[in-house]
């Protein structure tokens, strides 16, 4: 579920900065939509470091 969402905010992200002809407007856009995509990254690499030691411990 979360590469959807960060296959969706990119997307989003892309078209949004696109368009935009201010430059201070168009980094700030994309420094909000490289943090919700790296937030739902580090959250599903986490995740799954979480199940990894889960494994680990209960073999």
């Amino acid at each position: 579920m979360n590469y959807i969402f960060v296959l969706l905010a990119s997307f989003a992200g892309f078209l949004t900065v696109n368009n935009e002809k201010d430059t201070k407007r168009k980094n700030f856009l994309i420094l909000i939509y490289a943090s919700l995509i790296g937030i739902a990254l580090l959250f599903s690499f986490g995740e799954f470091i979480g199940q990894f030691i889960y494994r680990v411990e209960n073999l």
